[in-house]
């Protein structure tokens, strides 16, 4: 499975040089997340994904984490009078805020906002830690469920949906994953992976138009946006309407059909097939021949 890729290391050593900071002023700050691959203050909605680029309108949803860390920022001043928040924006994984430092302080602000980053709910439990349980309960339902024959669908988009599918295939636990790219001619999984295939534990899948990039490929908009429709349409086996959950398994008791209901709005199959055309540099070509998806397909066993 791909590791995601950390962009920046932000590092105090940004403050300025020779500046006070117990001194009255209005500060920016950022915080990010130690571990991005896995965004858990909230997600990116966009209103109208087709709109041109300078019409597109977006907010973040907070999660429940991320709610309780902006409620939090709110109260800075119950913690440290000397300190006024005026903006904060959160993001998934990061968040940005405005504070003014009202009048001069006993300690640095390094201080104080050390102090809210390990934020604490009213029972004094640390809010992330609530998060990591929240994660680890889902994870284990979800194994359970593969431990009694389900089989997991994953489109491995998120860092949670790949570490739940880690953790399947380590248990030796049916898994079907989807790829963001496509296969090689004469491609075929190597050990573990290997051996996991031939015994029928684990089955590979990627749309057959998808170009073959060689090593790993970084997961874009597009290809998570494609990987979600084709996992709901793979949970909804041609059943009509209701779907699984991107990254959860067929077979959940009490959902309608035996599925998870989900509200997943993303992309048409044509648009899937357009991308990987245009990906693969033959945009206006004839669609791929029958014979040779379904040929990808086998081979992604």
């Amino acid at each position: 499975m791909p590791e995601a890729r950390r962009e920046t290391v932000h590092r105090m050593t940004r403050r300025c040089d020779g500046w006070d900071y117990r001194q009255r002023a209005i500060y920016q700050v950022t915080l990010v997340q130690a571990d991005r691959a896995r965004p858990l203050l909230g997600r990116l909605v966009i209103d109208d994904p087709k709109a041109p680029p300078e019409a597109v309108t977006a907010r973040v949803e907070p999660s429940e984490l991320g709610a309780a860390i902006l409620a939090h920022w709110k109260r800075l001043g119950d913690f440290t009078p000397e300190i006024k928040p005026l903006f904060c924006q959160l993001m998934p994984d990061h968040l940005h805020a405005i504070l003014e430092v009202t009048r001069p302080m006993a300690k640095p602000l390094g201080n104080a906002i050390g102090g809210f980053k390990i934020a604490r709910d009213a029972a004094g439990e640390p809010l992330v830690a609530q998060e990591s349980a929240a994660f680890t309960a889902k994870a284990e339902a979800l194994l359970a469920r593969a431990r009694q024959g389900a089989a997991l669908l994953s489109p491995c988009v998120s860092e949670g949906e790949r570490e739940i599918a880690r953790r399947a295939f380590a248990e030796g636990l049916p898994l079907v994953v989807l790829r963001n790219k496509g296969f090689a001619p004469l491609e075929k999984p190597s050990g573990r992976h290997f051996d996991a295939c031939a015994a029928g534990r684990l089955l590979m899948l990627a749309p057959a138009a998808w170009p073959h990039v060689p090593g790993e490929k970084p997961m874009t908009r597009r290809d998570a946006l494609a990987l979600n429709r084709l996992a709901q349409a793979l949970a909804e086996g041609g059943r009509g309407p209701g779907a699984c959950a991107p990254g959860t398994e067929q077979g959940a008791p009490g959902t309608e059909q035996g599925v998870a209901p989900i509200a997943y709005r993303g992309v048409t199959f044509d648009e899937v097939d357009d991308w990987a055309r245009a990906a693969a540099g033959v945009a206006g070509r004839p669609p791929v021949p029958p014979a040779r998806r379904t040929s990808a397909r086998a081979r992604g066993r």
